[in-house]
C-alpha cells in the first residue's frame, strides 16, 4: 500500500473517533452504560480496551459527582469490570494485551470509587478480593501490580472502615511487595513508589487496624536502600519523602501502646541499617512523643526512658560501626527526642529520671574507684553533651539540677589540670554547660560556698596549653574559658566573691608562657566589657600587673594590653597614664 493511502485511513480513523465521541455525548447515560457493558465483553481485545477507556473518560468528565439518579446504573458496572479482570486472564489475546486491559478495568473501578465510594462502600469492598487476587495484585506483572495498588488505595480512601475485613488479606501482600522491592538488585521504582503510597493512604485512613503489620512496615520503610541514592535520582527522592511520610503517619496516628514496642524492638536493626535508618527511627520516636498528651505520657515514660538509656550508649557500643561525625548526628537526634520527652514531664517524674542518667553516666561503669575507664568516658562525654542541651532548652528550669554535677565537674577539671586526661570534646561540653549553668542561674545555685569551690578548677584551666579539639590553645580559651569566667563574674555579682576571682586571673598574667598571659588578659578584658564601671573596684590592684605586661617581651601581649587599657579607659572616663607614673 502507498503511504498516501495509509495517511488517508489514519485521517478517516480520527474523524470516526470524533464522531463516536459526539454520539457518546448525546447518548442518555443508561443507554451508554448498556452499550459499554456489551462492548467490554467483545471478542476483540482492542475493542474491549477502547470501550473501557471511553467509559473512564465519561466518569472523569463528571468531576467528582455522579449525575443525580444515575448512581444505580453506574454502580452495576463494578461487577462487570471485575468480571473483565477475571476473564482477561483466560482470553486468547496476548499476555501484554490482557495486562493492559486489566489495567484499564482497574482504572475504571478507581474512577467509579472516587464518585460513588462513600455512597456504595459495600459494593466496592466486594471488588477488593479480585483487585488483590491472582489476576491483578498477585500477578507477576509490575505494571499491573501498580494499577492494582492505585485502585486499592482509592477504594480504601473512599470506603474507609468498610475495607477493614480485607486488611488481613491485602496488608501481608503489600508489605511483601515492599520488602521484595527494597531488597531487589534493580527494583522497579514505580512499583516501589506505588506500594509506599498505598501504605501512606492505608495508615492515614485506618491507623487503628495496622498494628499487626507495624514490624513488617518498619522493615521495608527503614531499609537502607530507600535512603541511599544519587542526588540526581528524583524518583528515589520521591520514594524517600513518601516513606518518611508513612513513618510520620505511624508516629502520629497509631496509639503509643501499640506503636512503641515494635519501634523499640527495631532499634537494633535500624542501627545495622546505618545512620539514615537510625535517624528515621529516632524521628518516629520524637514525633510520637510530641503527639502524646501528658496523661498518655505518664503511662509510657518508663518504657521510653528504658529505650533512651540504650540509645544514649551508642557512642560506647557502636564506635566500630559509625565514625565520629555519624555518632554525633545520631546523638543530636536522640537528644532532640529526649528533650521532647522532658518537655512533657513534671518535676516529680523528671528528677528521678535525671538522677538515674547521672548514675548511668558517672557511676555504673566505674570499677574499683576508677572513674575514667575509656568506656566510662564515652558515656560521660554524651552526658555532658546532654546536660548542655538541657540547659539550652530548659534554661533556668534545669539549672538547679546542675547542682548534682558540680563535684563531678570539679573532679574532671582537676584531672585535666593535672594532665591525667588530655583536653578533648568532653572538656568543651563541660565548659559550655558550666557557663550556661551560670548564665541561667535564677535560683542562686552558685552561692558563695559553691562558687569558691569552682574558681580554682576553672581559672587553672588556663595552665593547660594544648589545643584540644580547637585550632589552637588561644582559640580554645576564647571559645570556652573566657566567656565562662566572664559569666561567673556577672552571675555572682558580689565584690567579696569577685576579689579572689580577679586575683586568680591576675596571677596568671605572670606565667612564663606568653599564651597563658594572653588568655588571662582576655579574661580581664571580658570582666571590663561585661561589668564595666563595677570592675573598676579592682583597678588599683591590677595596675602593677598591667604595667608589667606593657613591658612584655611578646609583641602580642603588648598589643593586647593596650587594647585592655583602652577598654578600661572607656569606663574610667580618663587616661590611665597617671596610674602608671
Amino acid at each position: 500500500r502507498s503511504p498516501g493511502i495509509a495517511k488517508f485511513w489514519r485521517a478517516i480513523l480520527k474523524v470516526v473517533y470524533d464522531v463516536l465521541d459526539k454520539v457518546n455525548a448525546l447518548l442518555p447515560l443508561d443507554a451508554f452504560v448498556n452499550v459499554i457493558s456489551e462492548l467490554i465483553q467483545h471478542t476483540d481485545s482492542a475493542i474491549r480496551r477502547k470501550a473501557m477507556n471511553i467509559f473512564n473518560e465519561k466518569i472523569v468528565s463528571f468531576e467528582g459527582h455522579a449525575p443525580e439518579g444515575s448512581e444505580d446504573i453506574l454502580v452495576k458496572m463494578i461487577n462487570n469490570l471485575t468480571l473483565v479482570i477475571q476473564k482477561e486472564s483466560t482470553s486468547l489475546s496476548s499476555e501484554e494485551d490482557s495486562a493492559v486491559n486489566k489495567q484499564s478495568a482497574l482504572l475504571c473501578i478507581a474512577s467509579l470509587a472516587k464518585i460513588l465510594g462513600n455512597l456504595y462502600p459495600g459494593q466496592f469492598a466486594e471488588a477488593i478480593p479480585i483487585i488483590i487476587g491472582a489476576d491483578s495484585l498477585q500477578s507477576g506483572n509490575p505494571q499491573l501490580q501498580i494499577s492494582s495498588l492505585v485502585c486499592l488505595t482509592v477504594i480504601c480512601q473512599e470506603i474507609g472502615p468498610r475495607a477493614v475485613p480485607h486488611l488481613p488479606k491485602f496488608m501481608p501482600l503489600i508489605t511483601d511487595i515492599l520488602n521484595n522491592t527494597v531488597n531487589a538488585e534493580s527494583p522497579n521504582m514505580l512499583l516501589q513508589l506505588g506500594v509506599v503510597s498505598a501504605l501512606d493512604t492505608i495508615v492515614s485512613v485506618l491507623p487503628h487496624f495496622v498494628s499487626p503489620y507495624i514490624t513488617k512496615m518498619l522493615k521495608g520503610l527503614l531499609n537502607p536502600s530507600i535512603y541511599t541514592y544519587d542526588a540526581a535520582h528524583s524518583q528515589k527522592a520521591l520514594i524517600e519523602a513518601k516513606a518518611t511520610a508513612v513513618l510520620s503517619q505511624l508516629a502520629t496516628s497509631v496509639a503509643p501502646r501499640v506503636l512503641l514496642t515494635p519501634v523499640f524492638s527495631f532499634f537494633e536493626t535500624a542501627i545495622q541499617n546505618g545512620t539514615k535508618s537510625t535517624l528515621a527511627l529516632c524521628s518516629v520516636v520524637s514525633q510520637a512523643i510530641r503527639n502524646m498528651t501528658r496523661d498518655v505520657m505518664t503511662s509510657h515514660y518508663k518504657q521510653l526512658f528504658k529505650f533512651f538509656l540504650i540509645a544514649f550508649d551508642i557512642r560506647r557500643t557502636r564506635s566500630k560501626q559509625f565514625d565520629e561525625s555519624e555518632i554525633s548526628v545520631i546523638e543530636d537526634s536522640i537528644i532532640g527526642a529526649f528533650l521532647d520527652l522532658v518537655m512533657k514531664l513534671n518535676e516529680t517524674l523528671f528528677k528521678p529520671l535525671f538522677l538515674k542518667v547521672v548514675d548511668w553516666a558517672t557511676i555504673e561503669l566505674a570499677t574499683d574507684g576508677a572513674v575514667v575507664s575509656e568506656d566510662g568516658l564515652k558515656r560521660v562525654l554524651f552526658f555532658y553533651k546532654l546536660a548542655d542541651s538541657l540547659l539550652d532548652k530548659l534554661k533556668s528550669i534545669f539549672t538547679p539540677y546542675f547542682g548534682y554535677l558540680i563535684d563531678d565537674v570539679i573532679m574532671r577539671l582537676e584531672r585535666y589540670k593535672e594532665e591525667q586526661q588530655p583536653i578533648d570534646a568532653l572538656w568543651n561540653y563541660i565548659m559550655s554547660a558550666l557557663r550556661k549553668s551560670f548564665l541561667y542561674d535564677n535560683d542562686n545555685l552558685w552561692n558563695a560556698t559553691k562558687f569558691e569551690k569552682i574558681v580554682d578548677p576553672v581559672t587553672d584551666q588556663m595552665l593547660v596549653t594544648s589545643k584540644g579539639t580547637s585550632s589552637d590553645y588561644l582559640t580554645r580559651m576564647n571559645t570556652y574559658l573566657v566567656p565562662c569566667v566572664g559569666q561567673m563574674a556577672v552571675t555572682v555579682s558580689n565584690d567579696t566573691l569577685w576579689k579572689p576571682l580577679n586575683h586568680k586571673v591576675l596571677l596568671k598574667t605572670r606565667e612564663d608562657d606568653p599564651e597563658i598571659r594572653l588568655a588571662a588578659l582576655k579574661c580581664i578584658e571580658e570582666f571590663y566589657s561585661r561589668l564595666g564601671e563595677e570592675w573598676l573596684l579592682f583597678l588599683a590592684e591590677s595596675i602593677s600587673f598591667l604595667a608589667e605586661l606593657m613591658e612584655d617581651d611578646d609583641v602580642r601581649v603588648e598589643k593586647l594590653v593596650q587594647q585592655v587599657n583602652a577598654e578600661i579607659e572607656t569606663h574610667l572616663g580618663e587616661s590611665l597614664d597617671k596610674f602608671f607614673n
